[in-house]
């Protein structure tokens, strides 16, 4: 009790967590209405405290009177503090018309609280320097001159300034592409919108053990027509220190009916590589009593390249049909080597593809989807022809209290292909080269398999399962558990022709700051091994 029939309440969570808050709250115990409240928590690179008061008289009880919140951000021994108080209700007519919005006589007559000294000061600019304490006169000089800095003119009058002028330049334009996100807006109205990724930036790093280190950027823009018509592309680059490969994905989309989601997309990858297990056995076979390890060599990877044209049209809310066509061009990374034993260099194909979709329960249901890839020899000088079919159906299912339940499963085979065919290569079942952080694709990836096993085999049959939530395993932990933010469990089978059943599990948690997964993997043949995946997740939310 604080007197006069009031109480404060305070309320904690049981485990100290970022994902919770804590404050309190002043009841009437006589009525129980809540008169003030506070509370504070913590969100990416932020610290917030808010405080809320409510109105005195009948409805004005369950609304906000006032509303004061401090957000605090920390960033490498940077600290800055943003103020914003709220007051609503002020009971202040004013002229439907006014002449100077701006006007700051008229902004003092609704102003419930006038403004201190210092913000009058920093109001009217340097003119009010000397009403202001030394410490206030050292910040505002410092953001006028580094305001200036950035705004003055890039050309000079000596040699001298021209120095100042392209460090300028340098820094504003060069160095902030190559550690910043740069967005802006070009034509009509703002009607385009880029948003370009770091050229370079530590932040943009990931590591996994089956693919070392991989620095991925993207890149968005998109230009809005009207409703329906807008041209997009999201395109994302990235390099392979351990394979030393550039790896490239861009899709080209132009949306003409946004009600059905209508669309045609041009899609290019390259850089991806494709192992031909067939080709290995076919060498190893005609090679004398095997006596050529060819397994010590890279003779049958292929870099691939792939071109995909096509067009989607949802026909109801919950069917979808898409058709197009996809052009593989694969070419050898030891092609001399190839060469030598008298095999192909290079392939091509050329095949129409068709999907359809299916949710029976809407966009909150599972997505079912078919898909038929058949290749005709000799058109585009296609050199191989078959019929290969897939199947999957995939779910993710919300639960309480922020919890996540996925599922994905999946099977693919051929109906017809040559015996001198070396390529098996699927759609909803390939070795993803440009790997993402915590939000992106970590559910539905084997992140322990060998890349020879995704084109081995004429069929596959797979499920992953991922069961996500907060306060798991590492949360309990003192002290370090409060900045653990999320965790996830893994399960995920496979089955391919000479290799079943494998099994995967995992266990991976994120915060604000960073992502960590920890996998293991057994096959009916062995134990397949331990593997660690890492991600920055630093500012990738803004």
């Amino acid at each position: 009790m604080i007197g006069n029939n009031l109480v404060e309440l305070s309320f904690k969570p049981k485990v100290p967590n970022t994902q919770v808050v804590t404050g309190n709250a002043i009841v009437d115990t006589r009525t129980g209405r809540i008169l003030e409240y506070t509370y504070s928590g913590q969100h990416d690179l932020f610290t917030f405290t808010v405080n809320v008061k409510h109105g005195d008289n009948g409805y004005h009880t369950v609304l906000p009177k006032e509303i004061n919140a401090q957000l605090i951000l920390g960033y490498f021994g940077n600290r800055m503090i943003l103020n914003e108080l709220s007051v609503f209700d002020i009971g202040v007519a004013m002229s439907d018309t006014l002449v100077n919005k701006d006007d700051r006589h008229l902004m003092s007559q609704v102003r419930p609280t006038p403004l201190t000294d210092e913000e009058m000061a920093m109001l009217n600019g340097k003119t009010n320097k000397e009403k202001l304490e030394p410490k206030y006169v050292e910040e505002m000089d410092s953001l006028i001159t580094s305001y200036d800095s950035i705004n003055a003119p890039s050309v000079a009058a000596d040699s001298h300034h021209d120095s100042h002028a392209f460090r300028r330049f340098m820094w504003n334009v060069v160095g902030k592409m190559m550690l910043h996100r740069v967005r802006f807006t070009f034509g009509k109205d703002d009607k385009g919108r880029v948003s370009i990724g770091p050229l370079f930036n530590p932040l943009y790093f990931t590591y996994s053990g089956h693919r070392g280190i991989v620095y991925r950027t993207k890149l968005r823009a998109s230009y809005t027509f009207d409703e329906d018509h807008e041209l997009s592309t999201k395109t994302v680059i990235g390099y392979s220190f351990k394979q030393n490969q550039l790896y490239t994905r861009i899709p080209i989309k132009f949306q003409f009916n946004k009600e059905h989601n209508g669309y045609v997309q041009f899609k290019m990858e390259s850089g991806n590589h494709v192992a031909s297990s067939m080709l290995l056995d076919q060498l190893k076979e005609e090679s004398k009593n095997g006596s050529k390890d060819f397994d010590k060599y890279n003779i049958h990877y292929f870099r691939d390249t792939k071109l995909n044209l096509f067009g989607h049209y949802n026909l109801h809310s919950r069917i979808g049909l898409e058709a197009g066509m996809v052009y593989y061009r694969r070419t050898a990374l030891e092609p001399q080597k190839l060469r030598e034993l008298g095999k192909a260099t290079k392939s091509t194909t050329f095949a129409p593809t068709f999907q359809a979709q299916y949710s029976p329960w809407g966009r909150r249901g599972p997505l079912l989807t078919g898909d038929y890839e058949h290749a005709f020899k000799g058109i585009m000088g296609s050199d191989v022809s078959y019929d290969r079919w897939e199947f999957d159906a995939s779910y993710e299912l919300p639960m309480t209290c922020m919890r996540k339940f996925s599922l994905r499963g999946g099977v693919g085979f051929y109906t017809h292909k040559g015996d001198d065919e070396y390529f098996l290569d699927y759609t909803n079942f390939q070795n993803n080269y440009i790997v993402g952080g915590w939000h992106d694709d970590w559910v539905g990836e084997f992140e322990l398999l060998d890349a020879n096993w995704y084109n081995a085999s004429d069929y596959y049959i797979r499920c992953n399962t991922c069961y996500e939530s907060p306060l798991l395993l590492l949360s309990f932990i003192p002290t370090v558990g409060r900045f653990v933010e999320m965790e996830r469990f893994y399960v995920s089978a496979l089955a391919v022709r000479s290799y079943y059943p494998y099994v995967e599990l995992g266990y991976a948690f994120t915060n604000h700051l960073f992502s960590m997964g920890f996998f293991t993997a057994f096959s009916q043949k062995k134990y397949e091994g331990f593997g660690i995946k890492f991600n920055i997740e630093l500012f990738e939310d803004w």
